[in-house]
């Protein structure tokens, strides 16, 4: 299984299209789900099932960063 953090976004949503188009099995967490902000996202039990983790999220607050 993989991991999309940030499927929602315009990167991550190309490459669910692809994995989808390939038939692999993903997980697409929302930030509900998985807040990459959170040192103890990385304890999420689907980590352990997980081959790739494929980090999509981006910070797109451009004025405050």
């Amino acid at each position: 299984m993989h991991i999309v953090i940030g499927a929602g976004g315009m990167l991550g949503r190309e490459v669910v299209r692809c994995l989808r188009e390939r038939g692999i099995p993903m997980w697409t967490p929302t930030i509900e789900e998985l807040d990459i902000t959170d040192p103890q996202c990385a304890r999420a039990p689907e980590f352990a099932k997980a081959s790739v983790v494929i980090n999509c999220s981006a910070y797109t607050d451009v004025a405050g960063a």
